[in-house]
């Protein structure tokens, strides 16, 4: 399966670098990526308002629910260093039910734009899943 997830900028470049080895979601309601990735799929990642910039694989997927403050602040804790993210980040997160935690690996620069991503106009999301026919055709 292939996904695309759409990030700030300096995101992408701290996945690049190597410093960013953890793709983390979290939210109130149940939305992807959660249940939606697996080892082995692929990631597409865009930065906001601009172009593809990196692919990777992911190597492992840590998926969380019932959540309460308690629980992210520990995510942020334990996980904090890999999600290179900044401590604004965890707080405006702070009351997500759900977190989906995904290990990258085989991280490279990739201005590719996946065959079958086309974002409805005026949409917001930041997490794309491609569907499987389309893979189908891409490696084809």
């Amino acid at each position: 399966m292939h996904h695309v997830a759409i990030l700030h900028g300096q995101y992408v470049d701290a996945i690049l670098s190597g410093e960013k080895t953890i793709e983390s979601r979290l939210s109130v309601v149940r939305a992807a990526p959660f249940g939606k990735v697996h080892p082995g799929d692929i990631i597409h990642f865009k930065r906001s308002g601009g172009v593809f910039a990196a692919t990777a694989h992911v190597s492992g997927v840590m998926s969380f629910e019932d959540l309460r403050p308690a629980d992210v602040r520990m995510l942020a804790k334990r996980y904090g260093v890999q999600v290179a993210a900044p401590d604004s980040y965890w707080a405006e997160r702070i009351e997500s039910r759900f977190a989906t935690f995904l290990l990258l690996s085989g991280v490279k620069p990739s201005a590719v734009v996946p065959i079958g991503f086309a974002p409805t106009p005026g949409a917001r999301s930041a997490w794309y899943v491609l569907d499987r026919a389309v893979e189908a055709r891409r490696s084809a």
